[in-house]
């Protein structure tokens, strides 16, 4: 955590290590919270990693909104991914985020839609769940250069042009509207 946020001035952070996936771990997390902000996942666009990503992003979800929920946090935001409501032909598609979540290719694309739905069936039953579709995530300080940042790095390289690929968004662009939405009481109920 240090590593990613010292770059920005930011040095008094608590953090907690635990098991997204284990409800004790995710529960002694969030002991004592207001709200919380779900965005742990696998990602990467190595096929290498599809078992990881099946055995973990969606039971993710589940546990953290579920526990959540259950102890009254509000707002309950969870970053989805435009990917999981990308059409099957998404020539001229417009997406907003009432469209459908769909069952797009590749592991990484299949647990963000199947993770949505979880978060849209907690806001079916009047959750204060609050979901949040960003795009390709890049950005200034990245420690790790994610895959994201790699793609690009190496299309770069290879004097690839970016053209008709998906929407790229700056990730301090996503930190603005994830401070937006942490406010309690605005999250849509059953919508």
């Amino acid at each position: 955590m240090a590593r990613s946020l010292s770059p920005l001035g930011v040095a008094d952070v608590e953090s907690v290590q635990g098991d997204v996936t284990a409800p004790q771990s995710v529960a002694e997390a969030m002991a004592g919270c207001d709200a919380v902000l779900h965005a742990a996942a696998v990602y990467s666009v190595d096929p290498r990693a599809a078992a990881r990503i099946r055995a973990t992003n969606v039971r993710a979800t589940e546990t953290v909104l579920g526990a959540a929920v259950r102890m009254g946090l509000d707002p309950v935001v969870h970053v989805s991914s435009y990917v999981a409501l990308l059409p099957p032909e998404p020539r001229g598609a417009v997406l907003t985020p009432d469209s459908p979540v769909t069952r797009p290719r590749g592991a990484y694309c299949r647990s963000k839609a199947e993770s949505d739905l979880v978060a849209r069936r907690y806001q079916e039953q009047g959750a204060p769940v609050v979901i949040v579709y960003p795009g390709g995530v890049i950005g200034p300080n990245d420690p790790y250069l994610g895959d994201s940042n790699r793609v690009l790095v190496e299309g770069a390289k290879n004097g690839l042009a970016m053209r008709g690929g998906g929407p790229v968004v700056d990730v301090r662009d996503v930190a603005a509207v994830h401070a937006a939405v942490m406010e309690p009481g605005r999250a849509p109920a059953g919508t």
